[in-house]
């Protein structure tokens, strides 16, 4: 299968997914953590990996290994999807549907995305004044996460909805060097 169609295939069987949940946060946000397990959980055994994806297994034999693997760790919705991926033998898109869901269940809660690079680490307080600035400019809830650049010397960098905020000293001195030049 191309990688553009096992994209659209993975997008469809996450929106499938966050249909199932819709109106429910709490459910839709623990589908997000068993999706992260079962994404770890295959990336970190070769041979579980190798198993899922070998085709002269069974499927009924796949299906009980994973039932007894996640069965008391995840939700029947989630394990659902696995049992379905393994019939349908699209288990090799198991791994990305975990952020395609992520996706599909954000853009439904009406939640955005946001990354804070900062030259140095943000305390929470700093975090919630900007989290609240964002949430009134986008109309939106913001889940804002933070990562120490020390590349930008001062100040900050946020990237949301595909748009860049860059207001570090780096950025400012870069654009004085141009009106210099």
């Amino acid at each position: 299968m191309s990688k553009q169609k096992e994209t659209l295939v993975t997008k469809k069987y996450a929106e499938a997914l966050a249909s199932q949940v819709a109106g429910d946060r709490a459910r839709g946000q623990k589908i997000i953590e068993d999706l992260a397990l079962i994404k770890e959980t295959i990336a970190a055994s070769d041979e579980f990996k190798n198993f899922l994806l070998r085709p002269g297994i069974k499927l009924e034999e796949k299906i009980k290994i994973v039932t007894e693997l996640f069965a008391d760790k995840i939700d029947i919705l989630s394990l659902n999807t696995l049992k379905l991926l393994i019939k349908k033998r699209r288990t090799s898109i198991a791994t990305e549907i975990h952020q395609a869901y992520q996706e599909c269940f954000f853009r439904n809660e009406g939640i955005e995305k946001a990354h804070v690079y900062s030259a140095a680490a943000m305390d929470e307080a700093s975090l919630s004044v900007v989290k609240q600035k964002l949430e009134k400019i986008f109309h939106k809830e913001v889940l804002l996460t933070n990562e120490v650049d020390e590349e930008l010397l001062a100040g900050s960098k946020i990237k949301l909805s595909g748009k860049v905020i860059d207001s570090s000293l780096k950025s400012k001195i870069n654009k004085m060097k141009q009106l210099i030049a």
